[in-house]
């Protein structure tokens, strides 16, 4: 049996093609994904955002996604983010396989920690296998790195705000992969991040549909990266993302009297 690949869109990205509409219940609430085939491999798809784009970055609570992605049995996930730069250097339609980030984001929920206590290693937030798989699939111009700075939204960065993000050594800025990831680990999910840079650092003034258009028009090429680099992931994993939430798992002390 082919591997099972969590697919979670950003802005832009709302479906994946003809599947099977599923509604997956979590105790968080529900969530409305699709399961696809295509060869040896299934995709499990959910728009973070909803299909029509109703729920705003702020309002997005991960802990459905992430949980929806564990009852559906993923094998790995790729969360998708459509990103502005703040890097000169980074063009709009470029792709980053992300390898850290910054979370500045305020009152969402980014843990499932409600006892015991979990402090996961989050050092490096994605995981290596899926980045590994995604880089050597990737199309021509995307970067094998990238730090992605999460902020509050919705509304974007003030000019202020992106030097000071540039400062801190992040590439993009975005509204939702810190909590995401965060999660992601808590549950102990092989998750990867792909940014597309949707508006470039001299856009300013760029209308929000013109960067959700960005993200549509480049999803056909995504899906076959995706697909791509499915037949790269191994079925047996030397990656640590698994046990992250038993490793960091506090209790009482055990030491003998």
């Amino acid at each position: 049996m082919g591997l099972r690949i969590g697919v979670i869109g950003g802005t832009g990205l709302y479906e994946w093609g003809p599947g099977e509409a599923v509604e997956i219940d979590t105790e968080f609430g529900p969530a409305n994904a699709t399961f696809h085939k295509s060869g040896q491999a299934e995709v499990v798809f959910l728009p973070r955002h909803g299909p029509r784009h109703d729920v705003p970055a702020h309002r997005v609570d991960s802990r459905v996604h992430v949980r929806a992605m564990k009852a559906a049995r993923v094998d790995y996930v790729v969360g998708v983010f459509n990103t502005g730069t703040l890097s000169p250097s980074l063009k709009p339609s470029q792709w980053l396989v992300l390898d850290d980030l910054i979370d500045t984001t305020q009152a969402r929920p980014r843990t499932f920690d409600e006892g015991p206590t979990v402090h996961v290693d989050f050092a490096r937030p994605f995981c290596s296998q899926a980045r590994k798989a995604l880089v050597s699939s990737a199309p021509a111009q995307t970067l094998d790195h990238g730090v992605y700075a999460t902020t509050q939204g919705p509304r974007f960065e003030t000019a202020a705000e992106a030097r000071l993000l540039r400062s801190w050594g992040a590439d993009v800025a975005g509204m939702t992969a810190g909590p995401e990831a965060a999660l992601a680990r808590e549950a102990g999910l092989c998750y990867a991040g792909l940014a597309f840079v949707a508006n470039g650092a001299d856009e300013e003034g760029l209308r929000a549909q013109v960067i959700q258009r960005r993200l549509a028009t480049a999803a056909r090429a995504l899906r076959a990266w995706v697909l791509r680099a499915t037949s790269r992931l191994p079925v047996r994993k030397s990656c640590d993302c698994s046990t992250a939430p038993q490793r960091g798992t506090m209790g009482p002390s055990r030491v003998r009297a």
